[in-house]
């Protein structure tokens, strides 16, 4: 009998920890693919988190190279960390903005494409796929910057490939500078964290090179300078249930501390959070309707194999009472008992129920089973 009971424990542990785990990694696989499908459906990576400073009308103290490394220190020491997540990928991005093209072989002036921005990216030669032309030179030549642009843009902004323009002030009509259309260019994949706004985004913009522009018009405070961007793609993958709530509360952290700070924080995903967590609330319900019944069983089978085991021994207590075993000494040995079986349990029941959860997790019916990505389990 008490061999009985020491499996029957084992297999209660073991099941009553299935009963945590399973509904952990069901509720890990719904919160995966729920923000799988948010990536399908706005094209929008589900880690993207962007800071963003506005560098138009900038009074600062320090010189604005020096501000702009300031903010790059902090956030990745401070904002970034408070999530708890792993970077991916780390794009920065800074424009020109209040600025429009002119072609100066036509016989008048004319405003050829409303206003432009011109735009470096960190690293965007190793995401990007020419589909005309070449890619940027990483200096000017004879004053002259070199820029690609999306094929949309090209269109949009009715430009000729290897013509050269003059980049205007919006305000005083004044020329800045020369660039020159060398290349066209796509993504390389389509869904690469890299983009973190959709390239149509992009229909009104010139890229040129990063060093080149940091060089010229960063280093030196242009007047020009817009918005400068700081896109992390964090592995949402990463993302446990269980910390959700610390996540949202350091998106809001992160939010409140940047307004502070003059900075734009955003973290599109977290809406998903929300709609995720109401979803939780009811599938959590749908669990303990469906557990309740086995935990009656539990019960129901401790409260028996106990009962039979004191009649079984009743003729055993009796005897050790009639020699003098007082009623303490009784139940030191069967709490002794009960230790040792309850030791047993707890160290042998929760890896069962991480075998059977898997077993169930891989079941798609009473005795059939499905080859499809395993659940993750944690005890």
């Amino acid at each position: 009998m008490t061999i009985a009971l020491g499996f029957g424990a084992v297999f209660s542990a073991a099941v009553l920890g299935t009963i945590p785990l399973y509904t952990e990694a069901i509720l890990q696989r719904l919160l995966t693919r729920e923000l799988e499908s948010y990536q399908l459906t706005t094209g929008v990576y589900p880690g993207a988190c962007s800071v963003a400073y506005n560098f138009l009308g900038y009074e600062g103290g320090a010189p604005a190279a020096l501000f702009y490394s300031r903010l790059t220190e902090a956030l990745r020491d401070r904002y970034i960390p408070r999530l708890g997540l792993p970077v991916q990928l780390e794009v920065r991005q800074v424009s020109l903005e209040k600025i429009y093209l002119e072609d100066d072989r036509l016989p008048y002036q004319q405003d050829l494409t409303g206003q432009i921005a011109i735009e470096s990216f960190t690293d965007l030669a190793d995401h990007v796929s020419l589909s005309a032309g070449r890619l940027y030179e990483e200096q000017t030549t004879d004053g002259v910057y070199e820029v690609i642009v999306t094929e949309e843009a090209l269109n949009y902004l009715n430009l000729l490939m290897n013509r050269v323009y003059s980049v205007m002030d919006a305000y005083t009509r004044r020329r800045l500078f020369q660039v020159k259309v060398v290349g066209v260019f796509t993504v390389r994949e389509q869904r690469d964290p890299y983009w973190f706004k959709p390239l149509d985004y992009y229909r009104s913009s010139l890229f040129m090179s990063d060093a080149l522009f940091q060089r010229d018009f960063l280093d030196t405070g242009a007047e020009k300078l817009g918005y400068a961007r700081w896109f992390f793609a964090l592995d949402y993958h990463a993302i446990r249930v269980r910390d959700l709530d610390s996540i949202g509360e350091a998106i809001l952290s992160n939010i409140a501390a940047a307004r502070s700070a003059g900075l734009f924080f955003e973290f599109p995903a977290a809406d998903s959070f929300r709609e995720f967590e109401a979803k939780q609330r009811l599938m959590n319900l749908l669990l303990a309707f469906l557990q309740t019944p086995l935990l009656l069983m539990i019960v129901f089978f401790v409260y028996m194999i106990s009962y039979l085991g004191v009649q079984a021994e009743a003729d055993e207590i009796a005897i050790l009472r009639s020699r003098g075993c007082s009623t303490l000494q009784l139940f030191g040995r069967y709490l002794l008992s009960g230790g040792v079986i309850g030791v047993l349990a707890l160290a042998a029941g929760p890896p069962l129920g991480v075998l059977i959860s898997g077993i169930l997790g891989s079941a798609n019916g009473f005795m059939e089973f499905v080859r499809r990505t395993s659940l993750r389990f944690e005890l």
